[in-house]
């Protein structure tokens, strides 16, 4: 049997191990693998999440949980079942044998949340082994004991996509880096406040150097100066006047958005009523003191 794992599952059960371990919560992290299989080749695609009360599964949300994925993802199954931590728990077989009346042959996977620091930071390897129960025979008497089983990492276009992304905003393990998603954002923002500053710093030392008489008096400057400070709210704090909160400047917005479309729409009424480039419109209109006789009259004159 050829098994095939997405990187989809691996990284929920991680996200999982991480959060139960955050929260310091003394239960295990478990949950079901789910995927297809095709002849001999099983594909396991993605993970839910499970509750373990008492050694025992939660079969309430066992079930909802199922009905729910299946309902969304009609073609995928049961292919088996997850545990975070140590890579084998003595409830293991217990929690197995559960599984096995949704499954025949359920797959277990674990992974091991502790392998980092036994593998060290130059290993590439992935603390994840998949295990099948076999029955075995050992001094004539019959037992059942998990073996390893091999596997492979599968994954699809959208899938590499998505985890080419994920990694690239996983700070760098062991080598002290904090670069994430938000470096990029964040830093061309603080380069912007930072210039901002310099330039701001600048502008006060040439005021101040102007108001000794350290610099020549250059009145085309000041009043650049100045105009670029009435532009800021700084300035309107230093006369006392009180700052426009959000539902203010929120009102004003849309009021001057609703002057500007009714402006838009009396414009395009009166170019419809007038149209550009059309004799004889606005300031071309006939006289009324003749009337429509008259009109009618002058035309037959000119005809004669």
């Amino acid at each position: 049997m050829d098994v095939a794992i997405h990187p989809l599952a691996i990284i929920n059960i991680s996200d999982h191990c991480t959060r139960t371990r955050l929260a310091k919560s003394p239960e295990r992290s478990v949950g079901i693998l789910m995927g297809r299989q095709e002849a001999k080749k099983v594909s396991v695609l993605d993970s839910v999440e499970l509750k373990i009360v008492d050694r025992t599964i939660d079969r309430a949300q066992f079930t909802t949980s199922l009905e729910l994925y299946k309902a969304v993802y009609p073609t995928s199954e049961l292919m088996g079942w997850y545990s975070a931590g140590a890579p084998l728990h003595d409830d293991d077989k217990l929690l197995h044998k559960q599984f096995q009346e949704f499954n025949e042959s359920p797959l277990f996977l674990v992974l091991d949340a502790d392998a980092k620091q036994a593998m060290g930071d130059d290993k590439k390897e992935l603390p994840v082994t998949l295990y099948e129960l076999r029955l075995t025979v050992v001094a004539e008497r019959s037992e059942t004991n998990f073996f390893p089983l091999p596997f492979m990492i599968e994954t699809i276009e959208p899938e590499r996509v998505a985890v080419d992304h994920m990694a690239r905003g996983v700070p760098a393990m062991g080598r002290g880096s904090t670069s994430s998603t938000l470096t990029a954002p964040l830093g061309s923002l603080y380069n912007a406040v930072s210039m901002l500053k310099g330039r701001v710093q600048l502008l006060r030392k040439f005021i101040e150097a102007t108001r000794t008489g350290a610099v020549p008096l250059d009145r085309a400057l000041l009043r650049e100066a100045v105009s670029l400070c009435l532009q800021t709210d700084a300035l309107k704090a230093d006369l006392g006047r009180d700052h426009l909160d959000e539902a203010k400047l929120v009102t004003y917005l849309s009021v001057v958005a609703k002057e500007t479309a009714a402006v838009n729409g009396v414009l395009e009424k009166f170019f419809i009523a007038h149209p550009p480039g059309i004799e004889g419109h606005m300031h071309d209109k006939p006289e009324r003191s003749g009337g429509a006789g008259t009109g009618a009259g002058g035309k037959t004159k000119g005809m004669m």
